[in-house]
């Protein structure tokens, strides 16, 4: 046992605090997030993304059992149905598709909220951000490629959760999607769609790193490559812009962590595609709080539920 939980286990058996996990779901990775009634992030870990969805179940339920907490905040990759907790659509988690996993948490004594991932990262950008702002847009590049809308302090949402930015088209009849569709954001601008672009220019098909490396020795492919992925990253943020005008788009998830090898043309290409009156209107930033944006957004979700804020 860590000296950290040994003290952590100490203060729970004392009741000097409440403590709240929060689970950020990925298509490829999970992390947790352990938080006190402070909002400091206690502790934070992140593995593999079960294979199941009883894996999952299983996995939640342990984590709270070593924690000693039935205070949960899921952000999941899909779209929730606030009305009856149901998940309607998750095309990068497709186990998740149909489940109720509020109400099945809530058979082993554990309250439970969801959200969109994207959704709970943009919380967490609104309300850890060091300027203020009405509106803030989280566009969240990982395995998918997710968007979260903040009003006001609030997500904007209706019965299903909506802004599903990563499905708008930025390319007719363009690369297939894993939703279906063809041409969507997330067929370009996600980690397989990096991926994707640079098989089709080499056809030889590498992971991310590896296009990283070929890119820092100058391969002329990589480039291209990624110059493809950030134009259509800049298209894409542009029609956010010309849609909502909101008064600061972050880019969130784990490409966040690349922006040095495509922010530069990223930015050139949103300028030139901006509605005239619009220019200067939005400002593009780069998260700070990078992959644990999703996992304070959690916790101010619990605090919201609670009537704390």
């Amino acid at each position: 046992m860590t000296p950290e939980r040994e003290i952590y286990l100490k203060m729970v058996s004392r009741g000097e605090n409440k403590y709240y996990l929060v689970f950020d779901i990925g298509g490829t990775n999970t992390k947790c997030g352990l938080f006190n009634s402070s909002g400091d992030l206690v502790s934070a870990n992140e593995s593999s993304t079960p294979q199941s969805y009883d894996e999952l179940v299983g996995f939640i339920i342990n984590k709270c059992a070593e924690y000693k907490t039935n205070q949960v905040s899921i952000g999941l990759p899909g779209t929730v149905n606030y009305g009856d907790g149901k998940i309607i659509y998750a095309p990068n988690l497709t186990y998740l598709s149909g489940k109720r996993i509020v109400s099945d948490l809530s058979n082993e004594k554990i309250v439970a909220c969801i959200e969109n991932d994207a959704n709970l990262a943009a919380l967490g950008e609104y309300y850890f951000s060091d300027i203020k702002y009405d509106s803030i847009v989280l566009v969240t590049l990982g395995t998918g490629v997710g968007g979260g809308y903040i009003v006001n302090g609030n997500v904007y949402k209706g019965q299903l959760s909506v802004f599903e930015i990563g499905h708008m088209t930025i390319h007719t009849d363009g690369k297939q999607c894993g939703c279906g569709k063809r041409g969507c954001f997330e067929a370009y601008c996600s980690k397989t769609g990096l991926e994707n672009i640079y098989y089709d220019l080499s056809n030889n098909r590498v992971s991310i790193n590896e296009i990283l490396k070929l890119i820092d020795k100058k391969d002329s492919l990589a480039g291209v490559a990624m110059n493809v992925f950030s134009k259509y990253l800049g298209i894409g943020l542009s029609n956010i812009v010309n849609l909502l005008i909101p008064d600061v788009i972050v880019i969130g998830g784990g490409l966040s962590e690349l922006s040095s090898y495509y922010f530069k043309n990223t930015i050139k290409v949103f300028s030139k595609n901006l509605f005239n009156p619009y220019k200067n209107s939005t400002r593009l930033i780069v998260s700070k709080l990078k992959n644990k944006a999703a996992l304070y957004g959690g916790f101010y979700l619990l605090r919201q539920n609670n009537g704390q804020i």
